[in-house]
């Protein structure tokens, strides 16, 4: 899940090139364009582990980790994760500031 943007991101086969919107969930497998400049914090949500995206980079979403395609590497970010196999992230009740 896309916890925050900056810049241009979109899925690689867009023709418009819309903006990837904050709260978007990310299928596996899912190819991201993250344009000169542009930067994403995503979280997965059944590891609640944290990534930050910077672009120009090209980024696959594997089960585990993004992939950089091209261009930069996923940073991982924040303290590791203790999550238990009870512990859930429920999409539908996260949001973030301002919203």
């Amino acid at each position: 899940m896309v916890t925050e943007t900056r810049g241009h991101a979109y899925w690689q086969n867009d023709s418009k090139k819309n903006r990837l919107q904050e709260l978007a969930e990310l299928p596996e497998n899912a190819k991201l364009v993250l344009t000169k400049d542009s930067k994403l914090i995503i979280v997965y949500l059944v590891s609640g582990q944290q990534y930050e995206l910077n672009g120009p980079a090209l980024v696959q979403f594997k089960n585990a980790k993004p992939l950089a395609l091209s261009g930069r590497m996923p940073k991982t970010i924040g303290a590791n994760p203790v999550l238990s196999g009870k512990t859930k992230i429920d999409p539908k009740s996260v949001q973030t500031a301002g919203q």
